[in-house]
């Protein structure tokens, strides 16, 4: 019986790690910001925030930590190095001087997940990765817009019934 056991948990945490791909751990603010530390570099440990309508990255002027290790031409800096955990990300593109939500030093784009399907969980504030199309049971579909890089769903805001 033991064995069995051990055996069927093995396969399904075998099964887990096989298909998610990479686990990118955040922070949700009070302000309902994503928040990825990441260590932009090799040099630079920035706070950025997780922003879906944009696939490259960028940096606040009202960031509270350092990005001396970023240089800039003309407000963008090419070829860039983005870590986060053990995972590096080469060839990244930072747009300066971009305003960014509360607590980030800046943004993260889409990007990092380029050619990979990601599910962002906030049970357990964590991005999972997987590089074939998950199991999509028991999830809803809804429309998503594409226009330049950026995502966006369509919406109505609704205010005291108006």
């Amino acid at each position: 019986m033991f064995t069995k056991s051990v055996f069927g948990l093995s396969f399904i945490v075998g099964f887990i790690t096989v298909t998610a791909q990479e686990i990118i751990p955040f922070r949700l603010t009070k302000h309902n910001n994503i928040i990825v530390k990441t260590l932009v570099n090799n040099k630079d440990s920035l706070h950025l925030m997780f922003q879906i309508a944009m696939e490259e990255c960028s940096i606040s002027p009202q960031r509270t930590r350092k990005a001396d290790h970023i240089k800039f031409t003309n407000e963008m800096s090419n070829g860039n190095v983005v870590q986060i955990g053990n995972k590096k990300y080469e060839n990244i593109l930072f747009f300066d001087n971009e305003f960014s939500g509360h607590e980030s030093d800046g943004k993260i784009g889409t990007g990092i997940f380029k050619d990979k399907y990601f599910k962002i969980d906030y049970d357990h504030s964590q991005f999972v990765t997987y590089d074939k199309e998950p199991d999509l049971k028991g999830y809803q579909a809804i429309n998503l817009l594409e226009k330049n890089g950026q995502y966006f769903i369509a919406a109505d805001n609704v205010v005291e019934d108006k």
